[in-house]
């Protein structure tokens, strides 16, 4: 009997143990919004960065030395064809010009004797007091004395010259950008920087690159007539520009075309280096549109996150044609029926599995 109790007791206290231990509470997966891929045929307002260009931008710099004793405009100011821009000090080259002005009279003495001398010398010839060399020399003196007056005349034409390039003007209109030397300073020939840079009147170029699908697909169609601007404010400029290619050549390392937008700029509210975006109307067929909030860049690649079957994650490249509102529309790396996470991907490692909240 005491064994019979002993037994229990044993039991009891087995039991007892056993229904203290602590249960294993498994972690929940962590959830994230995800959504699957599809196709669809749309027009889609694709979005590129650009930066503004001026259809002429020209770097105004000396073609002499000297001092810089005049500067007759303000930074941003707007000129007009011939205006003056800079006076260099013209004194060294003013007297140039005396100098060789003064070569040039003293040569057309010398051509204005040698011509006397053959007056004098041709008629002893022919009566034979002299002989031919005397003549013969004298023509020669009178090729040398024109060669002298052609080249003094040449030098004064230089010295003219030189002295015109100490009063810098505007070869085009439009509108002066920084000034970067000051009045007293020493100007060269061969400064690297530019006195000043003057953005020409007239229509701004917006450069940008399309890949070269989306342009094969789009080259005939009328809406690529209808580009439009947004500012770096946010706001739409208020007119509406044309599409050109800006290159024939296709970059074999990205696939893409360089074009530009051109737009109107009557009022000169477009100024060149300006920041914006070309926004343009593509048909794309099968498109594919990823949210921007589920991508992430690595190196010189664009991720998205995927997961399988199992809802394991997996990182996969795409390429992008441009922005369309908060969405990327891809051209290559996914295909429908993909499950791409929506949030968080820069901190998903390839691997994990995860809980997905499959969005509509």
């Amino acid at each position: 009997m005491r064994i019979f109790y002993f037994h229990l007791f044993l039991i009891c206290l087995i039991f007892f143990i056993f229904s203290c231990k602590p249960k294993v509470v498994e972690n929940p997966l962590p959830e994230y919004k995800a959504m699957q891929v599809a196709l669809s045929d749309r027009v889609v307002a694709v979005e590129f960065p650009t930066q503004l260009q001026s259809q002429q931008v020209i770097e105004i710099r000396p073609r002499v030395e000297g001092s810089l004793e005049k500067v007759f405009i303000k930074e941003g100011a707007y000129v007009r064809k011939g205006a003056p821009l800079f006076q260099i000090n013209s004194d060294v080259y003013q007297q140039q010009v005396y100098s060789c002005r003064a070569n040039l009279y003293a040569a057309q003495a010398k051509l204005t004797n040698a011509e006397f001398e053959i007056e004098k010398v041709t008629p002893l010839v022919e009566k034979n007091i002299v002989s031919d060399y005397e003549l013969k020399s004298a023509l020669m003196n009178l090729k040398v004395a024109q060669a002298g007056v052609e080249q003094a005349q040449a030098a004064l034409e230089q010295a003219n010259i030189n002295l015109g390039y100490t009063l810098i003007t505007s070869p085009i209109s439009g509108l002066a950008s920084a000034i970067n030397i000051r009045e007293g300073a020493l100007v060269q020939v061969m400064m690297q920087t530019p006195l000043t840079t003057i953005s020409a009147d007239g229509d701004i170029f917006a450069y940008f690159s399309v890949s070269e699908k989306l342009v094969r697909l789009n080259e005939h169609a009328a809406n690529l007539m209808n580009a439009r601007l947004r500012l770096a404010d946010g706001n739409l400029y208020d007119k509406t520009g044309v599409i050109d290619r800006a290159s024939g050549i296709v970059n074999p390392t990205t696939g893409t075309i360089l074009l530009k937008a051109i737009f109107p700029n009557p009022n000169r509210d477009l100024a060149t280096g300006s920041s914006g975006t070309v926004i343009i109307p593509f048909e794309i067929k099968d498109a594919i549109l990823v949210p921007k909030s589920a991508i992430y860049p690595m190196l010189d690649k664009i991720m998205v996150v995927t997961v399988d079957e199992q809802n394991i994650t997996h990182s996969k490249a795409i390429v992008i044609a441009g922005t369309s509102g908060d969405n990327y529309v891809v051209t290559q790396g996914l295909s429908p029926g993909d499950i791409i996470v929506l949030e968080g991907v820069s901190k998903l490692r390839d691997g994990k599995k995860i809980g997905v909240l499959l969005e509509d």
